[in-house]
């Protein structure tokens, strides 16, 4: 097998395994007056947040329904944990100068008022010097209890039938919506892959100029589709780059995996996963893989998901100097998470495979990802990638370190 042909069995491989395996309310908060009123707040709002994952996991609403209502639910949840804001109403007051500010209680008290206007910024305004207050936004826990869930893509009742809550009585013009939505047509294979499928694409180039001239370039690739119990994603990433004239880096690596959870809510799930790419400066003209096993939802919050992995693998590499080694591993990994702020998210990725023959010829890999969005759906990404290999062919070092950053744009 001539390195041609093996760079293109990548992508035919890819290709094969891409076809078979083919997530508002206003930013308020209350400061409880017990520790019991902010514990049924957030239990509340827990609630909500489990109702809205079932939705979503039913393709009952849109990705774009259920990534805004979990973003709004999430933020007033942190306020009331942190208690940044104590009353939580959105108040205009009109000053003596005939001056208009609007914002969020943050306190108040008889001499003075702290609120967060709409910047984002913490005012302090003397009580004598307002004219009136008007209250625009009831408190959190009004909010909390008439909390509603988007409504689903697709209503099916009679016409002219009254809600189950027995509270509104249908108009003439609901019903006709109700119908209209009734005899609307089911969306078709490709509208409902487009519906459930997301993910980010990104571009990075690290240059220097100087005593030592450097390039490297980047491109990331991940898509996800989820549908009920089912997921599934292929990330694609490729670099390339040269130091001083010589090459430093040619590697593509594109992985698909498909994970299945055993019952709704289930913490325990399946997963399939199969990789192929090359690795020029490490002499590997081709390699492939294949694994399943089991994995455990460890902790899932609003801000923080981590899971882990056990399963096994088989591995197979073809060198530059033709020569061929196969391993069949244990594989043990895990991954994170981390909403460390409501826009900045930290990722992890881990991996280790030890030969089950012997133990001591190991490979393992670890991802780290920072990033953070400046501009609605563009993000600014930071991205550390170390690949240890214990057995690597001569003239090649066991560790590989790779430093990133990139421009991304999420769908």
């Amino acid at each position: 097998m001539t390195r041609m042909h093996r760079k293109a069995t990548v992508y035919a491989v890819l290709l094969m395994f891409a076809g078979y395996l083919l997530n508002p309310v206003v930013v308020s908060s209350a400061d409880a007056q017990t520790a019991t009123n902010v514990s049924n707040d957030i239990e509340k709002i827990e609630k909500a947040l489990g109702d809205l994952l079932r939705l979503y996991e039913n393709d009952e609403i849109t990705p774009h329904q259920y990534h805004q209502r979990r973003s709004e639910l999430v933020t007033l949840m942190n306020d009331i944990r942190t208690g940044e804001k104590s009353s939580g109403e959105i108040v205009e007051l009109t000053l003596k100068n005939g001056d208009k500010l609007t914002g969020t209680v943050v306190s108040e008290d008889v001499r003075q008022i702290k609120f967060r206007s709409a910047w984002n910024v913490v005012l302090t305004v003397p009580v004598a010097e307002i004219e009136n207050r008007r209250v625009v936004e009831s408190a959190p826990s009004e909010i909390i209890d008439s909390l509603e869930l988007p409504a689903p893509a697709q209503v099916e009742q009679p016409a002219g039938a009254a809600p189950e809550t027995g509270e509104m009585q249908s108009t003439d013009s609901d019903a006709a919506v109700v119908s209209d939505v009734a005899t609307a047509p089911k969306p078709s294979w490709k509208e409902r892959l487009l519906k459930n499928l997301h993910g980010e694409i990104q571009v990075g180039a690290d240059l220097g100029f100087g005593t030592r001239e450097r390039q490297l370039y980047s491109a990331n690739a991940k898509f996800n589709y989820n549908y009920g119990k089912s997921r599934t994603g292929l990330e694609l990433d490729a670099a390339y780059g040269e130091t001083d004239g010589v090459m430093s880096a040619n590697r593509f690596r594109g992985t698909a995996k498909y994970e299945w959870d055993f019952k709704d809510k289930s913490r325990m799930y399946f997963y399939n996963a199969a990789g192929a790419g090359y690795d020029e400066v490490r002499k590997i003209d081709l390699f492939l893989e294949e694994g399943m096993g089991l994995g455990y939802k460890l902790i899932q919050r609003t801000n923080l998901i981590v899971n882990t992995e056990v399963g096994g693998q088989f591995q197979r590499y073809y060198y530059s100097d033709d020569s061929t080694k196969d391993n069949i591993s244990v594989r043990v990994a895990q991954d994170l998470t981390w909403n460390i702020t409501e826009k900045m998210v930290f990722t992890e990725k881990a991996q280790f495979t030890p030969n089950v023959d012997d133990p001591a010829d190991f490979r393992a890999r670890l991802v780290f990802n920072l990033s953070y969005p400046f501009f609605k759906r563009y993000t600014f990404n930071i991205t550390l990638i170390d690949e240890y290999d214990s057995r690597p062919q001569k003239g090649v070092d066991s560790n590989d370190i790779q430093v990133r950053s990139s421009l991304g744009m999420k769908f």
